[in-house]
């Protein structure tokens, strides 16, 4: 009768040296939690959103019946305000919010310079833009999905376009 278990080389098997002691398991195990403990503090300081780690603000936003939004409003010549749709797109749409509300914060030049980028971005032509108002609106939801209530809106800052 044939033996059945595998032959095993001396080559395959490990070496007394090779082997991990539980001290040297402990520290891998450390390295990996701390490891990956600092890469998720990094992300969320820096609001970076790598692969696998999107969408971190999805569950870290605390959800109320009051709604922040800041919007891109175009002041025409004759005073008429419209805010800009970013469409469908929904990439477009979050990236502007995001920069948004940096635009206050920054030298004049930049500000132009950042409402041109936006207003491409929509689809707006910046040339036949007067001005443009980072706007930011405060509105309650309703419990039962009906209509938002606005409760306040005022202008962060207007640039104004040549």
């Amino acid at each position: 009768m044939r033996n059945c278990e595998p032959e095993v080389s001396a080559a395959a098997t490990p070496t007394p040296a090779a082997t991990l002691t539980p001290a040297g398991e402990r520290w891998r195990a450390r390295l990996v939690a701390y490891g990956m403990v600092l890469m998720l503090g990094v992300c969320a300081v820096f609001t970076l959103e790598p692969w696998p780690l999107t969408s971190l603000r999805l569950f870290s936003q605390i959800r109320t019946d009051r709604q922040t939004q800041v919007q891109l409003v175009v002041v025409e010549a004759e005073g008429t305000r419209r805010v800009i749709d970013f469409g469908d797109n929904a990439f477009v749409s979050d990236s502007a919010q995001r920069r948004l509300p940096e635009i206050a914060s920054l030298p004049v030049a930049e500000q132009r310079s950042a409402v041109e980028d936006v207003l491409k971005v929509a689809g707006v032509d910046p040339t036949t833009v007067d001005a443009v108002a980072v706007s930011r609106t405060v509105r309650r939801l309703d419990a039962d999905g009906g209509p938002a209530t606005v409760l306040s809106s005022r202008d962060v800052v207007t640039v104004e376009l040549p």
